[in-house]
C-alpha cells in the first residue's frame, strides 16, 4: 500500500521537475520523462574489502543531489540514508519517502532513535505524514489511507500535530477537519 501510494501521488509531480528515486527493491513506477531512478546493489564480496562493489542507499542519496533533482524520492528508509534525505528535505529539497511505523508518534520515535538517530530539528523537516492501514472493507481485505497528519513541530520529548483527514472504516469515507 504505502509503495502505490506513492506512485499514485507522484502524478501531482510537475511534467518538468527532474525527479530522483533511490530504492533497494525496484518498485516505484513513475511516469515521468526526467525521472532518474537508482537501486542499491550488495556486495560482490571480492577481494579483501568484503563491501567491493556494493552500493547503498546512503552512497545513492548522497549522490543524488549532485544531479540537481527537483524531487528526491527514498522507497524506504531505514537507517543512515534517512540523515543524508532530511538534510536535504531541510535545505529545501521536497522529498518523499516510505516508513514501516504504526502512527505518527512510532514513526518520530524511530527517526529520533538508532539506527537513524535524527535530532529534532532534521525530524521537523516534515510537513505531511500519511499513514496507511490493512483494512477490511466490505468482505476484502485491502489498504486504505487512514489518516493524513500535518506535523507542526517536532521537540525532543514529543511533537504538536494537526490532523485534517482522518477515515472513517464503518462508511469508508474521509472526515474533513475544518479548524
Amino acid at each position: 500500500g504505502k509503495t502505490s501510494f506513492l506512485n499514485a501521488i507522484s502524478f501531482f509531480i510537475p511534467p518538468q521537475a527532474r525527479v530522483v528515486s533511490i530504492e533497494d527493491t525496484r518498485e516505484i513506477q513513475l511516469m515521468h520523462e526526467n525521472w532518474l531512478p537508482s537501486v542499491s546493489r550488495e556486495s560482490t564480496g571480492l577481494g579483501t574489502d568484503r563491501t567491493h562493489g556494493e552500493i547503498t542507499l546512503f552512497d545513492l542519496l548522497k549522490e543524488s543531489f549532485r544531479q540537481r533533482p527537483d524531487y528526491v524520492i527514498v522507497g524506504e528508509v531505514r537507517g543512515q540514508e534517512a540523515f543524508v534525505l532530511f538534510q536535504g528535505m531541510a535545505s529545501g529539497h521536497p522529498s518523499f519517502c516510505t516508513m514501516h511505523a504504526e502512527d505518527v508518534a512510532t514513526m518520530i520515535r524511530r527517526l529520533e532513535t538508532p539506527p537513524i538517530n535524527l535530532s529534532s530539528s532534521l525530524v521537523e523537516s516534515i510537513d505531511v505524514v500519511c499513514v496507511m492501514t490493512q483494512a477490511r472493507v466490505g468482505n476484502k481485505i485491502g489498504r486504505r489511507l487512514r489518516e493524513i497528519v500535518e506535523i507542526i513541530n517536532v521537540r525532543t520529548r514529543g511533537f504538536q500535530s494537526n490532523t485534517p483527514f482522518t477515515w472513517d472504516p464503518r462508511n469508508d469515507r474521509f472526515f474533513f477537519k475544518t479548524d
